[in-house]
């Protein structure tokens, strides 16, 4: 999320439905009822358990504050550090481990970050240590007609 992290921002880029999908597989208190069983899934994309009608009677009232407060106040238990089982996965999502196990650069329209799995190691099961503070740098965030295709000029030039 980088700088729409912080508290002075107001606006957020990037493909937000896959942040909804991480946050309601892994925070309980802001995720709707009513999801699709693994079972139902088949060879879909794991994102279309969410695809059916939500019940939000047992969740937070959309209140920005009640959110804050339950995040700032999150327990280690009360967090799902491994929301899927591997095996329950359709086969494409688990055949591509070198994949989504490789520092990469993802691009989205104009946006780009570095993808950094050992960040991610306990979702997989493995030992999950402090990381080291990610890379930022301020060309990968330009936007802009004068910055166009700096996305692709800079993935050329990596790979």
């Amino acid at each position: 999320m980088c700088k729409a992290a912080k508290a002075n921002r107001r606006n957020i880029g990037g493909c937000l439905l896959l942040l909804q999908i991480w946050a309601w597989e892994r925070l309980p208190m802001v995720r709707p009822r009513n999801v699709l069983p693994y079972e139902n899934l088949q060879d879909m994309p794991y994102g279309c358990r969410w695809a059916c009608r939500h019940n939000w009677e047992q969740s937070s009232r959309y209140t920005l504050r009640i959110y804050r407060d339950q995040l700032d106040g999150i327990r280690e238990n009360e967090f799902v550090w491994r929301p899927y089982a591997l095996q329950a996965l359709p086969r494409f999502c688990v055949a591509g481990v070198d994949l989504w196990t490789s520092n990469v650069m993802l691009i989205y329209c104009d946006i780009s970050e570095m993808y950094y799995p050992g960040r991610f190691c306990r979702q997989f099961g493995a030992m999950q240590h402090i990381p080291p503070a990610a890379e930022s740098q301020a060309s990968h965030h330009a936007s802009g007609a004068k910055n166009s295709g700096w996305p692709l000029t800079l993935w050329a030039a990596r790979h």
